[in-house]
Order: structure tokens, then sequence, then C-alpha cells
């Protein structure tokens, strides 16, 4: 880690571990679920892919690509 002067700084792990969850809350706050989130966002994204081109509707990639 360094500092905003870019100087190193020594820490210990658990104090590294700290920092990183910090870090992460920034980003993804309590009670949010990033899996749950992508997959409803692929489904929505199939479901405007579908609207877009109904002859794909159920079929998976291999039998599109045939």
């Amino acid at each position: 880690m360094e500092t905003e002067a870019g100087a190193p700084v020594m820490e210990t792990p658990e104090q590294g571990l700290i920092r990183a969850r910090a870090l992460v809350l920034k980003y993804n706050p309590v009670g949010t679920n990033l899996s749950d989130e992508l997959i409803a966002d692929r489904r929505a994204e199939a479901l405007l892919e579908e609207r877009a081109h109904p002859a794909v509707r159920g079929k998976t990639p291999l039998e599109l690509s045939r």
C-alpha cells in the first residue's frame, strides 16, 4: 500500500483485510448481492434481444450457430 504522497506503508494482514473490506464496501454497499444484480441484468438484456430478434427465442447459442 502507498500513501497519497506515494510513500510505501507497512501494514499487518489484518490491517490489509480491514482496508480491503472498506474499499469493497465503497462500491458494494451492505445488503447488495452482486451476483443477483448480474443475473437480473443478463436476463433483462436477453429479454430485449428476444424482443428485437423473435427468431432466436428459446434457442441455445449452439442451435443458432448451425
